[in-house]
Parts: structure tokens; sequence; C-alpha cells
């Protein structure tokens, strides 16, 4: 239904001169995206997956611009409001500064409000686009996100689950739509994506080159919603510390530097939370300041018209019902409107096959601390769980949940299909033969052999990917 309201924004638009304008510098957008889009998705490409990897990336970029006109159509035909307005008229204001060599201060109030609207003024400093062109440019940066998470999970599995993730991260339609416009979601798309395709690679290959990306994201992302960026950081520490090494990273002298690596970043991050929500790190009152920080969320987020009954998670016994809230409410039968359907719809979707899923997910619990970056998406998961079932509307879960879904479905997509050495009937199947059980090596050993091999081809080329 969305997609049918394209054709009528196209129309409206091109009955004014500026709207002429905005659709030829969209068209010329467009373009330039998309020749990036084909470099990157034939950089990324590699033997085992040329003949459909560039492919599916060309589609999710013209799905993910479709996703974008869509939502320029719902914040100024539709609704004719909404934060988009001010960030363009900010980004305005302060890239005048930004040319004079100078770091803009932004007074905007409210969580990440202020630095969103600095990043938008130095994006358009070096260029000021038009409104639907600066919708089209946050849309591309949160592409470029959703790549960089997929980079990030292909090197870990097989050529199956690398094209069902591919599949789910780049067409997922939360993923199309919510973060396509000028906007906080976008940007948060892309900072995570960046310090989670780092993070993979450092847990991978323990090179402390892949600081750069992870700091980098993480510093950014803690700008805008430090509490994500915080979640995200713990996480990866706890990567290094559960989380087995590859076969090739056993008994590595940099295992230690990179933990006290991923725990030096940990504290800049946390600082930037303590920071924005005045709650010190060593300050005994930490557990009341920050209950009274949720507290006030769930009061802030408990009106509209998409309200939900329900607190913060205190104890375990809380959990269940969070996860189904912020994971994938709203369910069929609360949908009131057309958005809130088409959300019922995926978030129903998505529940029907984790319910179906678990059984062979707990048969595969051991891929949770076999595959390091299983481990962190795992625990970011989680993390991200408790802290946002503090927002008591679902409206706002429907679009803030897109900061979690794309290492949700690393985690489920993962889980959800058996791993090819956990198969017991191929175990029982193989004829047993005297004198060569202790000498010839396990399934389980050739497979990790063959993937580290893999793994060892593509670190000379990580620095071509996204």
């Amino acid at each position: 239904m969305t997609f049918l309201t394209i054709p009528g924004l196209m129309t409206t638009l091109g009955q004014t001169a500026a709207g002429g304008t905005q659709l030829i510098e969209a068209a010329a957008f467009i373009l330039i995206f998309l020749a990036i889009v084909m470099w990157i998705g034939n950089s990324m490409a590699k033997t085992m997956d040329k003949d459909w990897l560039p492919r599916l990336i060309v589609w999710g970029f013209f799905a993910k611009m479709a996703g974008s006109l869509a939502r320029f159509w719902m914040v100024t035909i539709l609704y004719g409001s909404g934060d988009s307005f001010d960030y363009h008229d900010a980004g305005h204001l302060l890239s005048t500064t930004w040319r004079d060599f100078a770091v803009p201060v932004s007074t905007a109030g409210g969580e990440g409000t202020a630095f969103t609207e600095v990043v938008t003024g130095f994006v358009y400093a070096l260029y000021t686009p038009t409104f639907l062109g600066a919708f089209l440019i946050w849309a591309f940066l949160a592409f470029l996100g959703q790549l960089l998470f997929l980079a990030a999970f292909r090197h870990w599995f097989g050529e199956e689950k690398r094209r069902l993730y591919t599949l789910a991260v780049l067409f997922l339609p939360s993923l199309v739509f919510w973060p396509s416009s000028l906007g906080k979601d976008a940007l948060m798309v892309f900072f995570l994506g960046l310090a989670a395709y780092g993070s993979s690679r450092l847990l991978r290959t323990y090179k402390l080159t892949s600081v750069v990306p992870i700091g980098i994201g993480l510093i950014l992302a803690a700008g805008i919603r430090p509490h994500v960026a915080g979640a995200l950081a713990i996480s990866l520490v706890l990567a290094v510390i559960l989380g087995k090494p590859l076969p090739k990273l056993r008994g590595s002298p940099m295992r230690p530097v990179v933990l006290i690596a991923a725990l030096a970043g940990a504290v800049v991050v946390l600082g930037a939370f303590s920071t924005t929500f005045e709650v010190g790190i060593s300050d005994s009152r930490q557990a009341q300041d920050l209950g009274g920080f949720l507290e006030d969320v769930s009061d802030r987020t408990s009106t509209g018209g998409s309200q939900i009954e329900g607190a913060a998670v205190s104890s375990p016994a809380q959990l269940p019902g969070a996860v189904i809230t912020v994971m994938f409410r709203p369910l069929l039968y609360e949908g009131a409107n057309a958005q809130m359907i088409m959300s019922a719809l995926e978030g129903t979707a998505l529940l029907v096959f984790t319910v179906w899923k678990l059984p062979q997910m707990w048969q595969n619990r051991g891929l949770l601390r076999r595959k390091a970056y299983m481990t962190m998406c795992f625990l970011y998961t989680g993390g991200f769980i408790i802290g946002f079932s503090a927002i008591l509307n679902l409206g706002i879960l429907a679009r803030q949940r897109v900061q979690v879904l794309p290492m949700f479905l690393a985690f489920l997509v993962a889980m959800a299909w058996p791993e090819p050495e956990e198969s017991d009937k191929t175990k029982n199947d193989r004829p047993s033969r005297p004198g060569l059980t202790a000498a010839a090596p396990s399934y389980r050993s050739r497979l990790e052999e063959t993937a580290t091999g893999e793994d060892e081809q593509h670190e000379n080329t990580d620095g071509q990917q996204p």
C-alpha cells in the first residue's frame, strides 16, 4: 500500500518548479548512489557468492530508495510535520559555521537532537540538498549501515546462511522503511553497522586496526543514543571474554591486548552514557538514578495513540513479556491504522517464525560460544530488550527497534538452521575405520580449517569491503 503513494508523490512534486528541482536532484542522487552500490556489491562478492550477491544488493538499494520516497510522502503529505523539518532547517543554519571551519553548537534539547543537528549541518556544509535530497542521502547512509552488518556476518557462516541473512537485512520492511528519512534512526543504523563490522573483524582476526571502525561507530552512536552504544560496547567486551577464539587464534598473544582495547572502548562509551544521563559509574546511587531515568522514559512514552501498559524490566519474570513487546509488537490484533497493520504483519510473522524455530535454536546453542560474533549479537539483543522495555509506545518501538533488528536477524538466521558439523545423521552414517579414528581429522575440524582458510583469503581484502 505504501509504495502506491510514490506515483502520487511524483505527480505532486512535478506540478511546481521547486518540486521539479527536487525530482531532478533525486534522480541524480539515485544514479550516483547506484553506481557506488554496484561497485560495493562487486567488491564484496567472492567466488562463492558472485552470482547472486551483487544482484541482491542492487535490488536492496532500489527497495531502500522506494522506502525513502514513501517516508518522504508520509512526512510531507500525510502528516505535514515531523522532526525532519527541524533537522533540515538546522542543517541550513549550522552549515555556515562548518564552512567557516568552526564546530557549531546546537541549542536543541532532547536526547541526541543537538548532535544530530550538528551532523546535519556538517553534511549540508559539503552540499546543501533539497528536503527530498536529504531524505535520500540519509537513506543511503542507512543502506551502507545495512551492508556493513552484512559484511560483519558473512565471514562466519556458509553460503546458505549468508544468502538468507542478505535477504533479511536488506529487505525486511522495517529496515527498508523506518531508517530512510532525515533523522536519528538512519544515522544510528550506519554508526552501529560500522561498529558491528569492526567488532566482527576484531573477533575474527585480532587485528587492532579493527578498533578504528569500532571506535568511530560507537563514539558517533553515543552522540545520539549513548545507551545503545553502551550496550554494544559491553556486548563486544563480553564476546571477547566468553566467545571461543577461532582455531587460528587459539593461544594468540593478542587476546589480552584485544580484551584491554575492548575494555578501554567500553569505558569511553559508558562515560558518555553517564555524562548524558547524569548516572555516575562509581556512584553508589547509580541504580536509583538509572531506575529513575527508566521510569521517566516510561512516563514520557506512555502517551499518544500507541501507548501500552507495562514497565521496564526489573526481574527475570518480566523478561518474556519484554521480549515480545520490544521485538515483535504490535501484533495483528493491535493494528489500528495502515502503518500499524504493516508493522503488525511483520512482527507477527517474526514471532511465529521464532517460536517455530526454537527447538532448532536450542540444538544450535553451542554456536553462541563457538562463533564469538553470535555471542555479541545475543548479548546486544538482550541488553537492547531490557533497556527499551521502558518505552511504552508501540509506534516508537516500531521505529527504534531498527537499531537491533540487524543483529537479531543475524542471531535468528545463524541459530534457526542446523550447522553441517552438528548433523548427527552425518556422524552416524560415516563408517568407522579402526586404526584411523585417532589419526584422521574430525569432520568438524576439517570444516573449521576450511572456514579459517577462507577467512585468511579475505583478510587482505577487508579494506575493500564495506
